[in-house]
């Protein structure tokens, strides 16, 4: 068997606590590229826990997409952000307890309810998005911005 090359991957997220750094050996020519970025998510996730407590990914990505385009049914938000329905309704419920989002009936049809943000999902969308550009940013800081939107080309056509 030839000699595998193996590469580390780095990831340092600064918390209250000071700088915290995770490494991971990679083998294999491939670079265990799913592993790679299972990797890289792990590390943008330490640095979004530390940056957005008590705002998930997920929620974010529902409460841009409603803040943007409010009146949208629940489907409709599904098939934009890409959230299948079954995860996206426990998730629209706990941001409508949370006072972010609520339903309004649609004016048309009473049977559809429309998503829109409250004033509170407002402001914490507000309040988030320069956290959420700093933990992309952070997280992308070993690419030069050509390398970033190759990077985001590459990941467009996977998805």
């Amino acid at each position: 068997m030839p000699l595998q090359r193996s590469s580390a991957v780095v990831f340092t997220c600064t918390n209250y606590d000071g700088p915290v750094t995770a490494a991971a050996h990679v083998h294999g020519d491939d670079g265990a590229i799913f592993h790679l970025m299972r990797r890289v998510l792990q590390g943008h996730t330490a640095l979004w826990s530390a940056q957005l407590p008590g705002l998930t990914k997920t929620q974010w990505t529902v409460l841009r997409e409603v803040v943007a385009h409010p009146g949208q049914d629940l489907g409709t938000v599904g098939a934009r952000v890409a959230i299948d329905k079954a995860t996206l309704t426990p998730l629209v419920a706990r941001m409508v307890d949370r006072g972010w989002l609520l339903y309004l009936a649609d004016p048309d049809d009473r049977r559809r309810r429309l998503l829109v943000a409250t004033n509170e999902g407002r402001s914490t969308e507000q309040h988030a998005t320069p956290l959420v550009r700093e933990v992309d940013d952070s997280a992308l800081q070993a690419l030069e911005p050509a390398q970033r939107d190759q990077l985001r080309g590459l990941l467009a056509r996977l998805a």
